[in-house]
């Protein structure tokens, strides 16, 4: 089952296309990689959070502070909200677009379909790999070692082999929900299309610290469902809170990626980390005979 796959991480978009080239190796001829897109022939949807699950965080809408102008730097983490509004409307000036706000309901439940996902992708399982294969760990022994200090795993490991025992226990509810994602593998199909590009929360909270997100568990959602979809993802910077945090957003397309560089924004190179749509066409299947995605 494909649940996964891993990308470039790059300091300048320009980077993205050589370095996808290289991790394509001899099946870069099989995509058209190189091929221009018109940004304006694009369609632009957005969803400001995952419209009001109860587990993971909430994305406050509170008005921000510009501190400069044409700026994106903002003044705290209550902003997040409005800087998707402020993208929206650059999109909307510079390149002449529509953006489309839309509420996809089953996205809710993102963390139960990605959970129903993880639980029946048989194969082997989280507590095998956690032992390196060698025999299974004990998750729930491996809890109370962590308590003492004394296990190797980390707590949100130690969590997922727990909830992966429980399977047997979520049968049920786990068909429920398989079957909610394929319905919704199918709206997104039909939304995006070839040419649609959705605009998503990365995250429901700017950078924390670490460790934070144990406190928070289930905000990982948010990246979460597009895992369980199978869908390519772009992680954009958008610029820096006035902690010098980034900030950053989801672009998702339907098995097409997109690489061309653009950049929107007109912000003073201090107070943004390069902000830019990537956009071009590849697939994003696995075409080699070891089932390896080559792109993000």
């Amino acid at each position: 089952m494909e649940l996964l796959c891993t990308g470039p991480m790059c300091r300048y978009a320009e980077d993205l296309l050589p370095l996808l080239k290289i991790f394509a190796g001899t099946n870069v001829s099989k995509l058209d990689i190189d091929r221009k897109v018109d940004l304006k022939s694009l369609k632009f949807y957005t969803m400001e959070d995952d419209g009001g699950s109860m587990l993971p965080s909430k994305i406050k809408l509170f008005n921000f502070v510009v501190i400069a102008t044409n700026s994106l730097k903002v003044m705290d983490s209550t902003s997040l909200g409005q800087l998707i509004g402020r993208v929206i409307t650059h999109l909307e000036e510079q390149l002449g677009v529509k953006v489309e706000t839309v509420n996809i309901g089953k996205m809710k439940f993102s963390l139960e379909m990605w959970s129903a996902k993880m639980s029946t992708a048989g194969g082997t399982s989280f507590c095998e790999y956690m032992a390196d294969r060698k025999g299974s760990v004990n998750a729930v022994a491996e809890y109370f070692k962590w308590l003492v200090g004394m296990s190797n795993h980390t707590l949100p490991a130690i969590g997922l082999g727990i909830v992966e025992n429980l399977t047997s226990l979520t049968e049920r509810s786990n068909n429920i929900f398989l079957n909610m994602l394929e319905r919704l593998s199918e709206d997104m199909g039909n939304l995006l299309g070839d040419n649609g590009i959705l605009l998503y929360p990365t995250h429901p909270k700017i950078a924390p610290y670490h460790n934070e997100p144990i406190l928070y568990p289930f905000n990982f959602a948010y990246t979460g469902i597009f895992n369980a979809l199978g869908l390519p993802v772009t992680q954009c910077p958008l610029g820096l809170s006035s902690s010098g945090l980034p900030l950053v957003l989801h672009v998702c397309y339907h098995h097409r990626m997109i690489i061309t560089q653009t950049e929107f924004c007109d912000t003073n190179p201090k107070d943004i980390v390069q902000y830019c749509v990537f956009i071009t066409v590849t697939d994003a299947k696995p075409i080699d005979e070891d089932n390896r995605c080559i792109n993000m």
